[in-house]
């Protein structure tokens, strides 16, 4: 089943044209910050695609807020932003039917998240409020 789900997903990444694919989004920072790196931080995307593999690049993204709780863990809500919204794109249900979500779905896919980011934060870095940066890293990788 493992191998199955890897089979399906690369099939159609493959059909993807090989090349970069860049994308750029914002969540609210804070507002009232003096600091104007805080007010508009970016999530910065960049899909590279080639043959059935694709590399997620999250290089340029802000710098990881230390003092506030909108930083997102790469474990358990970047990656899984990631692995489920391409599987979204790319697998859909009405097309495919049931697909076994497994490892296999995320073997073709390998993310870039540098340290010190909003997607990579370093402990002890805050990271409660991830929910709405997670789904906001996920709209723009749909751009």
């Amino acid at each position: 089943m493992i191998d199955y789900s890897e089979r399906v997903l690369r099939h159609e990444i493959a059909k993807i044209p090989d090349g970069d694919y860049h994308s750029v989004g914002y969540i609210d920072g804070y507002l009232d910050s003096p600091d104007p790196k805080r007010k508009d931080l970016k999530l910065e995307v960049t899909l590279k695609v080639k043959g059935d593999d694709m590399v997620v690049d999250l290089t340029g993204t802000s710098e990881q807020v230390s003092d506030r709780p909108i930083n997102m863990p790469l474990e358990g809500t970047v990656d899984m932003a990631v692995y489920l919204t391409i599987r979204t794109i790319l697998l859909d249900s009405e097309k495919f039917g049931y697909i076994p979500q497994n490892a296999g779905l995320i073997r073709p896919i390998k993310i870039i998240a540098p340290e010190g980011t909003l997607v990579n934060p370093t402990y002890p870095t805050p990271t409660i409020s991830r929910f709405c940066p997670g789904n906001a890293l996920a709209d723009t990788i749909t751009l």
